[in-house]
């Protein structure tokens, strides 16, 4: 079962989207803050990240800069969503790296497509042992 982290400050919005992809058959583990969601992903290695980058201070590009220092980002891919899905904003998020993007509200058919393509994407070397 694919193991995904969440990022988001909101407690309502990251319980929905971890309802829905538990529902969907992924482990879900979540943290509030990018400090926190550094610390999981170093002790869990998630097989990737669902970042909420909605302003203010846009703590999921934060968060990436963060991950670029532990050297763990380079083989778990980054999911952004944020409520503010303008073009620039998803142009933003793949410029930083993020291997896709989920405008919020979200769809969700599209979050679990989402986070199905990313998976399916992953190079097969980069995949997690079991």
């Amino acid at each position: 079962m694919p193991k995904i982290v969440i990022v988001d400050d909101d407690a309502a919005a990251r319980q929905a989207v971890t309802t829905r992809l538990t529902r969907a058959g992924f482990d879900v583990l979540s943290a509030e803050d990018p400090d926190a969601a550094s610390k999981l992903v170093m002790r869990e290695r998630p097989d990737a990240i669902l970042v909420d980058i909605s302003p203010p201070p846009a703590a999921g590009m934060n968060f990436r800069q963060c991950l670029q220092l532990s050297d763990v980002e380079d083989d778990i891919p980054i999911i952004c969503m944020s409520g503010h899905g303008g073009i620039s904003n998803r142009q933003e998020a793949f410029r930083h790296g993020a291997k896709g993007y989920v405008s919020s509200p979200y769809d969700p058919h599209e979050l679990i497509s989402t986070v199905t393509s990313v998976l399916s994407a992953k190079p097969a070397s980069a995949a997690p042992s079991a």
